[in-house]
C-alpha cells in the first residue's frame, strides 16, 4: 500500500511541476502581452501630445507671421511627426453673410495642416485654431480667430497653399495680397442696402463641425445649428443681436426718401416728423443754397434811401408858350371856366406851370443838379426862347432860376419842335456823358399845322418834333411828357410819340392840382435812383413741442435789422451786408414735427450797400432795408415745394424765371458739393438725410424771388458706414518644404 502509495506521489509531483511551468509561462506571456499593449497605448498618447503641441507650434509661428505689416518669410517644424503623416488639406469653406442677400457674402476657402494617427484620430490646425476629431466627434484644443466683442465681428483666416513635412517647413506671407483680399471681402458683406446689417449668418463648412458649432455658440452667444449631411455649422445673429449703431430702427441713421428698409419718416408740405419711438435726439441743420448772399427783392426806385448817390441830374423844362396858356388852370372849379382868362379867385394855366416846376425843383439836390428852362410859341417860325438864369442855360442856383420862371409868357401859336431843338442843344454844348439828361416837355395843344426844314428836308412840325425826340434819344436824353387841360385840343398822340423812344412817361393834368402831382411824380422818378431793393425777410422753424428757433448768422450782427416777436428776434436774412448765410441748428427729439416758415416786413429806412450790379450799360446800387417793422406776410406749407434724392425738378425749373440779378435754383444746387442736379434728366441726388426745400415768395415786377434751403436731419446713410462691425481678414500663405 506504501508502494501503491509511495507510485501515487511522484507522479503527481511531476504533473503539479508541468502544470507550474505551465502557469509560470503563462504569466510570463500575459505580463509581456499586457506591457506591450500599455507600451504601445503610451507611445500613443504621446504621438497625440506631440502632435497636438506641433499644431499649436505651428499656430503661433504662422500667428506671429502674418501679423507683420509688411510681407515676411519664417520656419516652423512639426516636430518629430512622420513625414507622411502630415498633410495640407484644403477643403470646406467659412461664410459670412449680410441680410441673407448673396450679394452681400464672402466665402472663404478653408485650409488645414493635419496629422492623422493610426487609430484615425487627426489632429489640425484651421482658422487659427486647433482641432481634433475622431470616432467620437470632434472637439477645439486651441480657439479659432472667430470672435465677436463689443458689437464687432472678426474673423481671421489664414490660407494656407503648397506642401508641408514634419521636419522644416518655410513659410511666405505676402501682405499686399492678403490685404487687397481683406478689404474687398469686408465692404462685399457691408455694401448697398446691406451697409448696416439688420442679421448676420456665419455658416462653418469643415470635418470638424461639431467643434466649430460648439465653439460659435459660445463665442456669439446664440444657438448654433449642425448638419452632419454637409458637416456644417450655422449661426445667425439676429438685428437684437447686432450693436445699435447698425440698426436704423434704433440709431441716428435717416432716410427721407422713402427707402425700402424705413418708414419711420413723414413728409408733409414743409414739415418732417421723425418717429423710431427709442427717444433719440437728431441733430437738424438747415441752411441757404446759395453761391453767394441770397436775392429777393426787386428793382424799384427809392427816393429817399440813405447812402445812395445817383448821377448829376440836367434838367430841361421845355413849356407851351402859346396864347392858349393864358386860360383857366381849373375850369371846373366855381367861377372859372376852360378858355376865358382867369378871374381874381383863379389861376392861368402858365401860373400853374410856373408854381408846379417851382415846386419840382424844390426835389432836386443843389449840391449836383441843374435846371435850364425854355419856352416856345409862334409869332414867326421856329421860334423858341432861352430863359438863362445868371446868364447861363443849367444853372445850379435853384431860387434864382425860380424868379426866372416866374418870367415864363403865354401868345402865340404852338411850335413844340422848336422847344426840342433848343433843350438838344443845351444839353450837347452844356451837358456831359456823366450826367443823367432830362427834357420835361408840356403843351396844353397841338403844333400848328405848318411845315419846317431840317437840314435840308422838309417836315410837318409834328413830324419835326418827333425827329427832334430822336435826336434826344441818341443823347441817352430821357423825355417826359405832359398834356395840360381839354383834351379836345391835345395831340396826345404826338405828345406819347415824343416820349416813347427816350423811355419817359406821358402825363395828362386837367386842373393844377393834377398837374402838381404829375411834376411832383417825375420829380420822385428822376431824383431817386433804380436800385435792387433787398426784402426784408427772416425765418423760423417750430417744433410739435412748441419750441421756436429764429435764424443765427455767424459774425458781427450788430448792423443787421432785427424784428422782436414774442421775445424771440428775428433778424433780416436778406441783407446783402451780412457777414455770412444764415442757418438754423439745433436737436429734434424723437416723434417731434419740424416745420419751416418765413415772413416778409415792412420796411421804414432803406440805406445804400456800396455794392452795385451793371446791366445793358445801368448800374444798379444794390439797397437793404435796416429798420424792418410790421410783418407784412407768412409763407408756409403752401408755399413750399421740397425734393428728395432721386426726385424730378423738370416741371419746377420750367417755372423758374429769375431777373437777370438774382440766382436760379440750379445755380443754388451747383454751390453744393453734395447736391447733385442731372443736367440731361433733372433728377436730383443728395444724402438719405436731405432734403431740398423751396420756399416760393411774392414775386417783384420784375423778379422771381426763392429761397432755397438745405435740410439734413441726423446722419445720413453714406455717413453712417458700419466700420469695425464686420471685419474679415484673410491671410495668404504659402509653405513649402
Amino acid at each position: 500500500m506504501g508502494t501503491i502509495e509511495t507510485s501515487g506521489r511522484g507522479q503527481s509531483g511531476i504533473i503539479g511541476m508541468v502544470i507550474l511551468i505551465g502557469l509560470v509561462l503563462t504569466g510570463a506571456m500575459l505580463v509581456l502581452v499586457s506591457g506591450s499593449s500599455a507600451i504601445s497605448e503610451l507611445q500613443q498618447d504621446r504621438s497625440d501630445v506631440s502632435s497636438q503641441v506641433a499644431m499649436e507650434g505651428a499656430d503661433s509661428k504662422l500667428a506671429s507671421l502674418t501679423s507683420s505689416e509688411y510681407s515676411a518669410r519664417d520656419r516652423f517644424s512639426l516636430g518629430d511627426l512622420e513625414r507622411n503623416d502630415a498633410r495640407l488639406i484644403r477643403s470646406g469653406f467659412l461664410n459670412v453673410t449680410v441680410n441673407r442677400n448673396a450679394t452681400c457674402a464672402t466665402n472663404i476657402t478653408l485650409s488645414s495642416i493635419r496629422y492623422e494617427n493610426d487609430e484615425g484620430q487627426t489632429v489640425a490646425y484651421e482658422a487659427g485654431g486647433v482641432w481634433s476629431a475622431g470616432d467620437n466627434g470632434s472637439t477645439m484644443q486651441t480657439a479659432p480667430d472667430v470672435q465677436y466683442r463689443n458689437g464687432s465681428l472678426d474673423v481671421s483666416v489664414t490660407n494656407l497653399t503648397g506642401e508641408v513635412s514634419s521636419e522644416k517647413n518655410q513659410a511666405f506671407y505676402n501682405a499686399t495680397t492678403s490685404k487687397r483680399e481683406s478689404t474687398a471681402r469686408s465692404q462685399q458683406v457691408i455694401t448697398g442696402t446691406c451697409a448696416r446689417p439688420d442679421n448676420v449668418t456665419l455658416e462653418v463648412q469643415s470635418d470638424f463641425y461639431l467643434a466649430w458649432g460648439d465653439y460659435l455658440e459660445r463665442e456669439l452667444g446664440v444657438e448654433t445649428d449642425v448638419y452632419a449631411s454637409n458637416r456644417t455649422a450655422v449661426a445667425y445673429l439676429n438685428q437684437s443681436d447686432l450693436p445699435r449703431r447698425v440698426d436704423d430702427s434704433r440709431n441716428h441713421v435717416i432716410n427721407v426718401s422713402n427707402a425700402p428698409y424705413m418708414d419711420e419718416v413723414e413728409i408733409d408740405g414743409n414739415s418732417i416728423r421723425v418717429t423710431k419711438n427709442v427717444s433719440n435726439d437728431y441733430r437738424t441743420y438747415v441752411e441757404a443754397l446759395s453761391k453767394n448772399r441770397l436775392d429777393i427783392g426787386q428793382i424799384r426806385r427809392i427816393q429817399n434811401a440813405q447812402n445812395v448817390t445817383g448821377p448829376p441830374l440836367d434838367v430841361v423844362f421845355v413849356v407851351d408858350e402859346s396864347g392858349s396858356m393864358s386860360w383857366d388852370a381849373n375850369p371846373s372849379k366855381p367861377g372859372c371856366h376852360q378858355g376865358d382868362p382867369p378871374t381874381a379867385s383863379c389861376q392861368s394855366k402858365r401860373e400853374a406851370v410856373q408854381e408846379a416846376i417851382q415846386m419840382f425843383v424844390g426835389d432836386l439836390n443843389a449840391s449836383k443838379d441843374r435846371v435850364g428852362l425854355i419856352g416856345f410859341y409862334e409869332p414867326d417860325s421856329d421860334n423858341a426862347q432861352y430863359y438863362r438864369t445868371n446868364g447861363r442855360y443849367l444853372t445850379d442856383s435853384f431860387d434864382a432860376f425860380n424868379a426866372t420862371v416866374g418870367h415864363t409868357s403865354s401868345s402865340g401859336g404852338t411850335h413844340g419842335n422848336a422847344g426840342l431843338r433848343d433843350a438838344n442843344l443845351v444839353h450837347h454844348l452844356k451837358s456831359n456823358q456823366t450826367r443823367r439828361r432830362i427834357v420835361v416837355f408840356l403843351s396844353d395843344g397841338a403844333n400848328d399845322n405848318e411845315n419846317t426844314w431840317i437840314d435840308g428836308t422838309q417836315y410837318t412840325l409834328d413830324e419835326a418834333a418827333i425827329y427832334r425826340s430822336q435826336q434826344a434819344a441818341e443823347m441817352g436824353t430821357t423825355i417826359h411828357t405832359i398834356g395840360f387841360g381839354d383834351k379836345n385840343y391835345i395831340d396826345q398822340d404826338v405828345l406819347k410819340d415824343i416820349n416813347g423812344s427816350t423811355g419817359g412817361r406821358y402825363y395828362f393834368a386837367d386842373n393844377a392840382s393834377r398837374l402838381d402831382d404829375i411834376f411832383e411824380d417825375i420829380a420822385t422818378r428822376i431824383s431817386s435812383t433804380r436800385q435792387i431793393a433787398r426784402m426784408p425777410t427772416s425765418t423760423s422753424l417750430q417744433t410739435g413741442a412748441g419750441r421756436t428757433y429764429a435764424p443765427q448768422i455767424a459774425g458781427d450782427t450788430d448792423r443787421i435789422a432785427v424784428n422782436t416777436s414774442d421775445g424771440t428776434q428775428y433778424l433780416n436774412i436778406n441783407d446783402p451786408t451780412a457777414p455770412t448765410l444764415f442757418s438754423h441748428s439745433f436737436a429734434l427729439a424723437d416723434n417731434e414735427s419740424l416745420s419751416f416758415n418765413a415772413s416778409t416786413y415792412n420796411c421804414a429806412e432803406w440805406r445804400g450797400t456800396g455794392i452795385t450790379r451793371s446791366h445793358n450799360g445801368s448800374t444798379y446800387q444794390v439797397t437793404r432795408c435796416t429798420n424792418m417793422t410790421t410783418q407784412d406776410e407768412t409763407l408756409g406749407a403752401d408755399n413750399a415745394t421740397m425734393f428728395r434724392d432721386g426726385d424730378n425738378m423738370t416741371s419746377f425749373l420750367e417755372g423758374d424765371s429769375p431777373a437777370w440779378w438774382q440766382e436760379d435754383v440750379e445755380e443754388a444746387i451747383d454751390s453744393r458739393s453734395d447736391v447733385r442736379l442731372n443736367s440731361t434728366s433733372n433728377i436730383v441726388h443728395m444724402k438719405s438725410n436731405q432734403a431740398l426745400v423751396v420756399l416760393d415768395y411774392p414775386d417783384g415786377t420784375n423778379s422771381t424771388n426763392r429761397l432755397a434751403l438745405l435740410y439734413q436731419i441726423g446722419l445720413a446713410e453714406s455717413e453712417a458706414k458700419p466700420e469695425g462691425v464686420i471685419n474679415i481678414r484673410v491671410n495668404n500663405v504659402k509653405v513649402s518644404s
